[in-house]
């Protein structure tokens, strides 16, 4: 079962309201939509990468947030439905000797792809060099990022993707904290930071 965050519908309709307003739709009805925005593409294999950090066994060892089984094949899901659809997989993980390889269940799903460990300790995984430049040698704005940690590796990658003008996409189903309500906020944050752009 999806775990997707439902503001409450007053929330939401505000929420349409200041997106739409952001694509020119709801500003008294003279504007229409330009179809060629890429904004409005649906993530393609084309036009779309995933990003996957810190999914590490040391990492796993705190979660309480989730079944870590069930987080842990959303991950896995996510790598192998990329690989079917031949979409770019951009991998990174933090401190190895510390916190573990990266899981084999998906390093094995991509056997000729290195899994960039980052020189910086940090769980911003694009303040890393080599991992930023694989990122932006693809030459895609659409960014799926999914970090073990929801307020570490998930929010910090995916603000800087933001920062940078990429259009973030979380896999929230992979996504794990010591509590629920961190999810929640993380994930509000996100769509504040996102709708206000």
């Amino acid at each position: 079962m999806s775990r997707i965050l439902k503001p409450n519908s007053q929330q939401r309709v505000f929420q349409i309201l200041k997106h739409m307003c952001k694509l020119g739709i709801a500003k008294g009805g003279e504007k229409v939509v330009n179809l060629k925005d890429g904004k409005l593409e649906l993530l393609t294999n084309k036009n779309s990468i995933l990003v996957l950090v810190d999914y590490q066994p040391s990492m796993f060892k705190s979660v309480s947030s989730g079944d870590k089984t069930t987080i842990k094949n959303a991950a896995i899901g996510a790598a192998k439905a990329a690989s079917i659809l031949e979409v770019p997989v951009v991998l990174s993980s933090i401190n190895p000797k510390a916190m573990g390889e990266f899981i084999p269940e998906i390093t094995r799903i991509f056997p000729n792809q290195e899994v960039f460990a980052r020189t910086i300790p940090s769980f911003d995984a694009f303040e890393d060099e080599r991992v930023w430049n694989a990122v932006k040698k693809l030459g895609r704005k659409k960014v799926v990022v999914s970090g073990l940690w929801t307020s570490m590796c998930f929010a910090y990658t995916a603000l800087h993707a933001l920062k940078e003008d990429f259009e973030v996409y979380g896999l929230i189903d992979a996504l794990v904290t010591r509590l629920q309500m961190h999810i929640n906020m993380g994930s509000r944050e996100y769509c504040r930071l996102e709708l206000s752009r």
